[in-house]
């Protein structure tokens, strides 16, 4: 295998050729354990194959020994920079006098940008500490705790803690002042997520009572969470809010973003706050209807028996955990 440090010799957009190549990097990378199939081929191909779905490959010696995707929501909104992967051998490899994988963050990005998708962002993973320092090197800031939101991943033994990130970049924060009606117990949340984004927002209190809602719930069986998202509808609170008490009988782990509009998000959060749930993060420009975008107020319910010296942070995931009223005492360092 080739030495750590070695200059990469390239990083391009994958190929249908590349399946097998792509597989057994993941297969290295990830233990048998990790449950969502990237290590199968035919994920790896179904990938490739995705319209809204963007693979690159880092090579070495002709090897695949690394590679990563940009996934866009139906509407394009939202790119997710995710799968990222790189081969246990050449971990600290480097690419034109850079890390490989900051090469890598850096032009998923790029192309988002060129794509107009509004938000960027990655769903950065605490047992591997790594993707939260290079994507916080690479201009991305913290906006959401979730704490044992997914199944076992790795070898750790526990439910996997996650912190939304996002890039500064995205082109949703450079446009006009916008107003976001939040709970009073929110504001320094949503103020320091606001700022750390650079994303210019008037925060204000919504105390009204007078909106309906739509419910829609995505649940996944695997990692047993429920991710809840509430916007301006047709249906009463009291009725749309039942199949929210459903899910929180139903599954280890549920969370719910809240459209941050004067009429629904002190009621619903208030509603939210008597059943458990705890605020866990502001995302702006989050939740796009046909009208317009919605920032959303998110909270969560506490997931027990998670050990918090296996969570991993740096030091904004790790300020933002304090925010939300998390004991970070014992997680690492990194």
């Amino acid at each position: 295998m080739a030495t750590k440090n070695k200059n990469v010799g390239s990083l391009r957009r994958a190929r249908e050729e590349d399946v097998s190549r792509i597989a057994k990097c993941f297969q290295a990378a990830y233990t048998d354990r990790y449950p969502y199939g990237l290590r199968e081929e035919e994920v790896v191909r179904k990938s490739l194959r995705d319209p809204n779905r963007a693979v690159w490959v880092i090579e070495s010696s002709d090897e695949v020994v690394g590679t990563g995707s940009a996934v866009f929501t139906a509407d394009k909104n939202k790119v997710e920079l995710g799968r990222d992967c790189v081969h246990p051998d050449y971990r600290g490899i480097t690419h034109e006098g850079k890390s490989a994988i900051r090469s890598l963050i850096e032009t998923r990005v790029e192309y988002a940008l060129k794509q107009r998708a509004d938000i960027v962002h990655v769903t950065a993973v605490s047992t591997h500490p790594k993707t939260q320092i290079g994507y916080g090197k690479s201009d991305f800031f913290p906006a959401c705790v979730e704490i044992g939101k997914y199944a076992v991943l790795y070898a750790d033994g526990q439910r996997e803690t996650t912190f939304e990130m996002i890039s500064r970049q995205s082109p949703f924060f450079k446009r006009q002042e916008r107003t976001s009606f939040v709970p009073e117990r929110a504001f320094g949340l949503a103020s320091v997520i606001s700022q750390g984004l650079g994303y210019n927002c008037k925060l204000e209190s919504s105390n009204a009572r007078n909106g309906n809602i739509d419910v829609k719930v995505d649940a996944d069986a695997v990692s047993d969470h429920a991710l809840i998202t509430i916007t301006p509808g047709n249906r009463g609170v009291e009725e749309a809010m039942d199949e929210i008490y459903t899910a929180l009988g139903k599954y280890t782990y549920v969370q719910a973003k809240v459209a941050a509009i004067n009429g629904i998000t002190g009621d619903v959060c208030r509603r939210l706050e008597d059943v458990g749930l705890e605020y866990s993060g502001f995302l702006p420009g989050w939740i796009k209807s046909k009208q317009a975008h919605h920032d959303a107020v998110v909270m969560q319910i506490k997931v027990e028996g998670i050990d918090p010296s296996k969570i991993h942070m740096i030091d904004t995931t790790r300020n933002l955990s304090e925010m939300i009223g998390y004991n970070t005492e014992a997680c690492p360092e990194v």
